[in-house]
């Protein structure tokens, strides 16, 4: 039942992340530098990023991707230094695992995202 599901997500997760890591090898990911909640979600909630911009004026890529490695939602944003907050509707998502994939400069975060 649920942990049978439960270890079939995290066997998608780990598949994503692979990915995410074979199409981004030359960039950081060490330590995150992201944090999101809540986690997990309900799909008529709103999730909240934060993060770190250590430039005064930094880029900064949002990307989730559900574990068919289909794009469900990108947002480019221009962080001005410190602490940083963006709210990802999530209305129009199915239940299951996401991939939440953060950009910023050099370093990549990724977070592995349940939405209910």
């Amino acid at each position: 039942g649920r942990l049978i599901g439960i270890q079939v997500g995290i066997d998608a997760f780990n598949k994503a992340e692979t990915y995410f890591k074979g199409r981004i090898a030359n960039i950081d990911l060490g330590e995150k530098t992201s944090r999101v909640f809540p986690n997990p979600v309900s799909s008529s909630e709103i999730l909240t990023l934060d993060f770190q911009a250590s430039a005064s004026i930094q880029k900064a890529s949002l990307e989730l991707v559900d574990m068919s490695g289909r794009r469900v939602y990108k947002e480019q944003i221009t962080a001005i230094g410190g602490t940083q907050r963006v709210e990802i509707p999530l209305a129009s998502l199915q239940t299951g695992f996401y991939v939440l994939k953060v950009v910023l400069g050099e370093r990549v975060d990724l977070h592995k995202i349940m939405v209910e």
